[in-house]
């Protein structure tokens, strides 16, 4: 803990790693792990040893659903972090993290992931964002950019998919349409937080930072 406090992360996670191998029962040597684990950007293998936890301990642990709702925030899985962040809500009402998870839910109903589709459509819905997000973050830009806009195309609500098809598009170099998709999106949702970070980051990228001081203004408030 001494090490994480002062971040020195990777030791910090060898010596829980150490500590989870030693006291196997111990749930909150993983709990400490998994927190060093989304420090360092892990956050999948983090994931894991929260369901492990839970598998275990669910009654004991339920604050594992809080962190691995941030975790699926960092990997683009809103949908999922959703449903755990209202599950920790339902079972901690008045825990720890309840004031965090409050404003975390917040920003989950002002986006319409998938609002008013039956079951079998969210789910293709769902597989399809977080297959071209992932395909993002893989540096498959183009593939990704086909993908997003035929998720666009279908759910021209989704403001996460339009905002990661924004991200997509500056990477290939067309600064101009990611901008136009980030403006469209803070039209109809004003003050969405993705598309606010994403003109932060264009702005950054090509030099701007004039108009970057102005986004930051908009983001802070």
């Amino acid at each position: 803990m001494h090490a994480f406090h002062n971040k020195h992360l990777n030791r910090a996670a060898k010596l829980f790693e150490r500590a989870v191998k030693l006291t196997a029962s111990e749930p909150v040597f993983k709990i400490q792990l998994a927190a060093v684990l989304t420090e360092l950007g892990e956050y999948t293998r983090s994931n894991e040893l929260l369901h492990s936890v839970l598998k275990q301990h669910e009654s004991k642990q339920s604050v594992c659903y809080f962190f691995i709702a941030n975790n699926e925030v960092y990997l683009g899985h809103f949908y999922q972090a959703e449903k755990h962040v209202r599950i920790y809500l339902e079972l901690e009402p008045q825990g720890q993290f309840a004031e965090e998870a409050q404003e975390l839910l917040e920003l989950f109903e002002d986006e319409p992931f998938i609002d008013g589709e039956n079951e079998a459509d969210s789910e293709q819905f769902l597989d399809e964002h977080e297959r071209a997000w992932l395909m993002l973050r893989n540096g498959s830009i183009e593939e990704a950019v086909l993908l997003l806009e035929a998720i666009v195309e279908k759910h021209p609500g989704s403001w996460a998919a339009q905002t990661h098809l924004a991200e997509a598009l500056f990477r290939l170099g067309k600064e101009e349409a990611a901008f136009a998709h980030c403006y469209a999106v803070l039209e109809q949702d004003e003050g969405n937080l993705l598309a606010v970070c994403n003109l932060a980051l264009f702005y950054l990228e090509l030099g701007m930072l004039i108009k970057l001081t102005i986004t930051e203004t908009c983001l802070n408030k």
